[in-house]
């Protein structure tokens, strides 16, 4: 889910530059608080519901190597 509410969306990125240890501007920081609602929403739209659920051999078809 998105956040939506302006504090979630700042300890979001927050915790993102944290963890990534990545330091960034000022303007920068701003920057990523805008973008972060789509850029979440992005990575939602490629998440496939249904499989999430599926071991990965299910997921991904098995291909000859040769």
């Amino acid at each position: 889910m998105t956040p939506v509410d302006p504090a979630d969306i700042k300890a979001a990125v927050d915790a993102v530059l944290a963890r990534a240890a990545l330091p960034v501007t000022p303007e920068d920081y701003v920057r990523l608080l805008s973008l972060y609602p789509a850029l979440q929403a992005q990575a939602a739209a490629l998440r496939v519901p249904e499989l999430r659920d599926l071991e990965p051999a299910v997921i991904y078809p098995a291909r000859s190597t040769g």
